[in-house]
């Protein structure tokens, strides 16, 4: 007898319950996703969202120190050398800013583009050469582009034959000086010489150059005066930004010591002459002698 095999057809109510299950499933399926795309849409939202108040952040903060930029910043060059000391720590301050801005930029970026919420998964590697010698040269690059124009200023500072540096005068060192001769030349060699510094007025910059109007350091004993232009100033043990002198002549010492001493609310009635500032010029080893003992206040 031949039997046939079992018939393998669905029967109506089961295809029913199969497209039911199939309806179900895709219709979880479609609700999953919606439910991802929902969850990444709100994130991006809170990404951009971040990117914005972080630019709002940045550009409330430049504008406040634009604003204040006549309090916090240098005061206006009147030298030549000035103007170069002026350009240069505005030249450092917007390098410091850019490398701020990019390095922080790319980590922001970083950071809310390569999330784990996303989806993104880290990657594991170490010993990049490439990457190692980029971010070798490149900040080498950078300390080159601040060390290249900070030494040609220093240099310049020193550089005794430029003219801001040196008012060069006949000046007899035997002729009897008044008060009135030298206080007119020394307001000369003040002017080119010390003005970026103490200013016009001589109230200095606070924190950084120190008062000379109506300070006890100019209106002391004229030797400690004296020892201050021809050697710099040191405080605490360690050399401050006073420099030296010591290339100006004797009478252009004496008449920069007799004007300081008789001008803005100094008034000592004395002055300094060529024939003190000469007996102060020591030996090698006695200027670094002096050196370390000045100090000032």
């Amino acid at each position: 007898m031949i039997h046939s095999p079992p018939s393998t057809r669905r029967s109506v109510p089961e295809k029913m319950a199969a497209v039911t299950e199939f309806s179900d499933q895709s219709r979880a399926r479609a609700t999953e996703f919606k439910r991802v795309a929902k969850r990444s849409s709100s994130l991006s939202s809170t990404g951009r969202l971040l990117v914005f108040a972080f630019i709002l952040v940045v550009s409330v903060g430049i504008a406040a120190g634009a604003a204040r930029a006549n309090q916090y910043n240098l005061p206006e060059p009147q030298t030549i050398i000035a103007r170069e000391i002026y350009d240069l720590h505005a030249l450092i301050m917007w390098i410091v800013v850019g490398t701020f801005v990019v390095v922080f930029g790319a980590m922001t970026y970083a950071i809310i583009r390569h999330r784990k919420s996303v989806g993104r998964e880290a990657r594991q590697f170490h010993e990049n050469t490439m990457v190692e010698i980029v971010w070798t040269i490149i900040p080498f690059l950078i300390l080159i582009g601040m060390a290249y124009p900070a030494i040609k200023t220093l240099i310049a500072m020193k550089e005794p034959s430029r003219p801001e540096r040196t008012i060069k005068a006949a000046a007899d060192p035997a002729k009897r000086w008044t008060l009135v001769e030298l206080k007119a030349r020394g307001e000369k060699i003040y002017s080119g010489n010390c003005v970026a510094c103490h200013q016009a007025s001589g109230l200095g910059v606070p924190g950084t150059f120190p008062v000379l109007s109506g300070s006890k350091g100019v209106t002391g004993p004229k030797q400690a005066q004296i020892n201050v232009a021809l050697y710099g100033v040191v405080k605490d043990g360690k050399r401050a930004a006073m420099v030296s002198f010591k290339h100006l002549s004797d009478a252009d010492i004496a008449a920069l010591i007799t004007c300081t001493r008789n001008s803005r609310a100094n008034r000592t009635g004395d002055a300094a002459t060529p024939a003190e500032g000469k007996s102060l010029r020591k030996s090698a080893r006695d200027k670094q002698a002096a050196w370390r003992n000045i100090e000032w206040s």
